[in-house]
């Protein structure tokens, strides 16, 4: 099955359609295509005079868990500038077909597979959902590009600024913090089994956060109960500092 290439700018529609990419199936953006983009989209081409970097079309792209972006400049500075704002690769003008070809398979490679697995917990970047055994968590985009960020870095730790850059996309203060805090609350309120004792994303204090899985113990009743605890088959808690 075809993957869909979302390819933005005429010219490039047609250079892109005459290499005739094996695998690909080249989609001409529009106004529509660009305002809400279909899931099955595996990778974006766009000319930067028909998309300016930094437009809201660009950022709804740029947001999209999973899709790298090629894009198509008309200066070295500009280059670094798309870099800079997220993008996977670049292409200064004038371009050449064998060019555009190998970067175009490039960024192809650099999608990322189709669902995430973390315990019960399945993420499917391409449908931006999140079940949890037959259920499925119904979260915000901005919730759904949180934690695909978290679990495609799960077991690091994240930090703010990171995630403000790769989540939020725009430039930031000190008080933006306090909305990444919001955030991650309300993703344990729809993820974790309890809330209170996070067991998915757990907080690295003035640094971030970290993803992990942690196999749940059923302890034995026989299990003889730690020195002073009173109580059987019961360790000593963890606190984990709230965000």
């Amino acid at each position: 099955m075809a993957c869909e290439l979302l390819v933005c700018g005429h010219e490039l529609v047609q250079m892109a359609r005459g290499l005739n990419i094996r695998g690909a199936r080249i989609v001409e953006g529009t106004p529509s295509s660009l305002a809400n983009p279909v899931p099955p989209i595996a990778a974006v081409v766009f000319d930067t005079q028909r998309l300016p970097l930094g437009s809201a079309a660009f950022w709804r792209l740029r947001r999209r868990p999973g899709v790298p972006l090629l894009a198509v400049v008309g200066s070295y500075e500009e280059a670094e500038l798309a870099l800079r704002r997220g993008c996977s690769d670049v292409l200064v003008k004038p371009i050449r077909a064998e060019e555009l070809r190998l970067r175009i398979h490039r960024v192809l490679r650099l999608a990322r597979p189709p669902s995430l697995s973390l315990g019960r917990l399945v993420i499917d970047p391409a449908a931006g959902c999140v079940t949890c055994g037959d259920v499925r968590i119904h979260l915000s985009p901005l919730e759904f590009r949180l934690l695909y960020h978290l679990a495609v870095n799960a077991g690091r730790v994240v930090g703010y600024d990171e995630l403000l850059n790769e989540v939020w996309g725009y430039d930031y203060d000190a008080g933006s913090y306090l909305a990444v805090k919001a955030a991650i609350r309300r993703l344990r309120r729809r993820i974790e089994p309890d809330p209170s004792a996070p067991r998915y994303i757990l907080n690295v204090a003035r640094t971030g956060y970290t993803l992990t899985v942690r196999k749940e113990q059923r302890p034995s009743p026989l299990q003889a109960p730690p020195a002073g605890s009173g109580r059987a088959g019961v360790g000593p808690s963890r606190v984990i500092e709230p965000a």
